[in-house]
């Protein structure tokens, strides 16, 4: 979920990364980040697993995405199910860190983001594994005074894995972000000697 990390690694004021290691960055892309759950657990369930995941921290449970979620690409859901990497399980600690995590910078840390840093946000407006809606209003909050907020109708969760020309889109909104904050290089002079 490194959208949210993304959008975290600058909001926290107490802690690592100091405000040097942030002044190094040229800019943020955040690619559907997890500030809450399309489909969030109910209160209750919320409540007990984040008190559960003080006592037993390291406790799996399951943590299934649909494959059929992340693209409109049927090849992108099957590579999903047979990649050995992809674990269908977490750990109370990891979801309940997400999710308080994405809660907070909903509710205040989009405070802490620096007005200076360039911020590009995309997602998919028809995402079945994190709220579109929440990353809208967090973008919303986010006192960046260089933001852009990209919708991609229809897009489902992996929107780099979208086909019909989604992905390329994707791309080259990236490569456009990039571009334009680059800072620019003097080129070195040279010197002949004979």
């Amino acid at each position: 979920m490194g959208g949210a990390l993304a959008l975290a690694f600058p909001t926290r004021v107490n802690g690592p990364p100091d405000s040097s290691t942030i002044a190094l960055l040229s800019g943020v892309i955040s690619s559907s980040p997890l500030i809450n759950l399309t489909h969030p657990p109910n209160k209750i369930t919320a409540w007990v697993g984040g008190k559960a995941s003080n006592i037993l921290p390291n406790l799996t449970v399951p943590a299934e995405v649909k494959p059929e979620n992340l693209s409109h690409d049927p090849a992108v859901g099957q590579a999903y199910i047979h990649d050995p990497l992809v674990k269908m399980l977490t750990s109370l600690r990891l979801i309940n860190d997400m999710l308080v995590g994405g809660q907070g910078l909903l509710e205040k840390d989009y405070g802490h983001w620096p007005a200076k840093l360039p911020i590009l946000v995309y997602h998919g407006d028809k995402d079945e594994v994190t709220s579109y809606n929440s990353s809208t209003e967090l973008f919303k909050k986010l006192p960046a005074q260089d933001k852009t907020y990209k919708t991609f109708p229809g897009g489902y969760h992996e929107l780099h894995n979208e086909p019909d020309g989604v992905k390329e889109k994707v791309i080259e909104e990236c490569i456009s972000f990039i571009e334009a904050h680059l800072e620019p290089r003097s080129e070195p002079e040279v010197t002949a000697k004979l």
